[in-house]
């Protein structure tokens, strides 16, 4: 689970619409695993669902993952994630590296917040 306050995101006020890195974590050597749920959140004002004021992007060593590429609304929290519904499985294998990004949009007008984004799942040894 990762989170950036707004000063650390696309250049901070004012911003300046560029994808900026909220967090990564690397696929063990050996493993392979399931990203099963995707949550995101903001914690401040002047944000709407689904306006474009905040887009969180989960990425797959260098592809978007497919349906999390440009997700523009707030979805679950951590303390409930396993109420989310999952969305399709995403494989993951041994060595890749998962990234979760955020982008704030010039004239956006959220302020005094942090935000969060992670993903739940699982992880195996390979056979």
């Amino acid at each position: 689970m990762f989170s950036q306050t707004l000063a650390n995101i696309s250049g901070g006020p004012p911003f300046n619409g560029t994808d900026t890195l909220i967090g990564q974590f690397n696929v063990p050597n050996g493993y392979d695993g399931v990203i099963n749920r995707f949550v995101c959140g903001f914690t401040g004002d002047g944000f709407e669902d689904f306006s474009g004021d905040i887009v969180w992007r989960l990425r797959v060593d260098n592809r978007f993952v497919k349906d999390l590429g440009n997700v523009t609304n707030t979805f679950g929290s951590f303390q409930t994630a396993f109420l989310v519904p999952g969305s399709a499985n995403m494989r993951l294998v041994s060595g890749q590296t998962v990234y979760v990004f955020a982008n704030i949009p010039l004239n956006s007008p959220v302020s005094n917040g942090v935000v969060t984004a992670g993903v739940f799942g699982w992880t195996y040894p390979r056979r």
